[in-house]
């Protein structure tokens, strides 16, 4: 249903194609239910294309390309997944509610990223510390706390 699921830290998810897939491309979540791996922390996702997903099972709050999220129920909490870096990537979709999602984090960076065929190109909820700048497609804007 994804392309990756990162429930882990010290990652680098860089150089991929994702294609249609029917879920969000690239996942960031911890999800409480299944009881897997801890929350995420020093994660870099950059330099991907990803193309044409998120249009069925697997979507991530409304992400076609990616979704970090938390699946738990205290997910309105900001700072359960931090230090990412989201850059660089091309996500095209296909009129999906949004590129990049990001909810239940903290020092979130996303920049220089490629965003077309969606809705709201990046959305942020229950979140802080949160930048998003020098992306086509997308407004420059930054956070200190969203709800």
């Amino acid at each position: 249903a994804r392309g990756f699921l990162i429930k882990t830290r010290n990652v680098l998810i860089e150089h991929n194609l994702i294609l249609e897939s029917t879920g969000t491309g690239i996942q960031v979540g911890v999800e409480g239910s299944w009881h897997e791996g801890p929350t995420s922390e020093n994660v870099t996702i950059r330099y991907n294309r990803i193309l044409r997903c998120g249009t069925g099972a697997g979507t991530i709050d409304g992400a076609c390309g990616i979704a970090v999220s938390v699946g738990a129920e205290k997910a309105d909490v900001p700072g359960l997944n931090k230090h990412i870096l989201i850059e660089g990537n091309i996500i095209e979709g296909e009129n999906e509610e949004s590129g990049i999602s990001v909810s239940g984090a903290s020092d979130v960076t996303i920049r220089y990223n490629e965003i077309s065929g969606c809705k709201a190109p990046v959305k942020i909820s229950h979140s802080d510390n949160v930048k998003v700048y020098s992306n086509f497609g997308a407004a420059d804007f930054e956070t200190k706390k969203v709800r």
